[in-house]
């Protein structure tokens, strides 16, 4: 085949998978959808993820069937969607474990850059700074103090190594200038259990999963880590403003799709995941369960998506994390 002929060949199948995939755009959804929860049920993600797929198959007219995937840190969820058609039927509720995941485990088998077409941010989750009644400190100012008094000698708990709360732990003595020493369980609830029963003396857990116990008055709220104060916990201000204002982070949610994916899909269900955000009843049960309802353009998210995965990748190289 000469140059021409093969030049011609290449022309017509990029021609024809054009097509098609206009052709699927234009009929898109004809059957159901499978939402990837990629953690366990029950869960903060679980709970954005079934509150989601329930509204957008409503707007899209068809099932939206949520499946959880859970393991090695939401890879082998993020895993399968990635390796699932690139024809807006199988798609993914990530989260900030997607920036995170390249730091702590070794030899990753996708690219989420590369992989994975961001559609849109959903929610956000902050952490809540709590401690147990019995340490003695009631603002940020003055854990700073104490913890400057004693480095290395007061304790917070994690979820595990390279998790959103250990990280976030992380940023905090290093903007704070203090040391801390952490201490990973293997889930939230174990680390509560110690937490409430003063063996460990912090968290910066997320919020949804502390709050209940603040309320219940078995743990002290101090601060929570996003940029403004939380719909769900108004009373309790950020860390930010009391007097460090650098300090702003939260774990984020959002969906994505398959590589590839058309254009028209993905800006289809942008549109629709913004208009069922702003829903008064979708933002009640977010806030309920301590969710910050937050929304995006597809070009914004997928922004945000690498932003964060430069920041945390900075912050291990700076503190020299280790995870094995």
């Amino acid at each position: 085949m000469n140059t021409n002929n093969l030049r011609d060949l290449i022309n017509f199948l990029a021609l024809t998978f054009a097509c098609c995939l206009s052709s699927l755009a234009q009929s898109y959804p004809n059957k159901p959808i499978h939402l990837i929860v990629p953690f366990p049920s029950a869960g903060p993600t679980d709970i954005v993820g079934r509150v989601i797929g329930e509204a957008l198959g409503q707007r899209l007219n068809q099932v939206v069937i949520v499946e959880n995937k859970p393991g090695a840190g939401s890879s082998i969820g993020t895993d399968f969607v990635v390796k699932s058609p690139a024809d807006g039927y199988t798609l993914l509720l990530g989260s900030s474990s997607l920036a995170i995941n390249p730091i702590i485990i070794v030899n990753l088998p996708y690219d989420a850059n590369r992989d994975l077409a961001p559609i849109g941010l959903v929610a956000r989750i902050p952490g809540l700074l709590a401690v147990n009644p019995t340490l003695n400190v009631n603002t940020v100012k003055d854990l700073i103090a104490l913890a400057k008094s004693k480095p290395d000698k007061i304790n917070y708990g994690t979820s595990g190594l390279g998790t959103a709360d250990h990280l976030i732990g992380v940023l905090f003595t290093s903007v704070a200038g203090i040391r801390l020493h952490d201490v990973p369980y293997k889930g939230s609830p174990p680390m509560l259990t110690d937490l409430i029963g003063g063996q460990i003396d912090l968290t910066f857990n997320a919020i949804s999963t502390v709050l209940p116990h603040v309320r219940s008055g078995r743990l002290k709220a101090i601060g929570v880590t996003s940029s403004q104060r939380s719909p769900s916990a108004k009373d309790i201000p950020t860390i930010a403003e009391q007097g460090l204002p650098s300090f702003q982070i939260s774990s984020w949610f959002g969906l994505f799709a398959p590589a590839q994916t058309p254009t028209e899909i993905l800006d289809l269900i942008n549109k629709e995941i913004n208009i069922i955000c702003q829903q008064a009843l979708i933002r009640e049960k977010f806030i309920s369960v301590g969710v910050d309802i937050e929304t995006s353009s597809r070009e914004q998210f997928s922004t945000l998506v690498k932003d964060d995965a430069i920041r945390w990748m900075k912050l291990a190289k700076e503190k020299n994390l280790k995870f094995e």
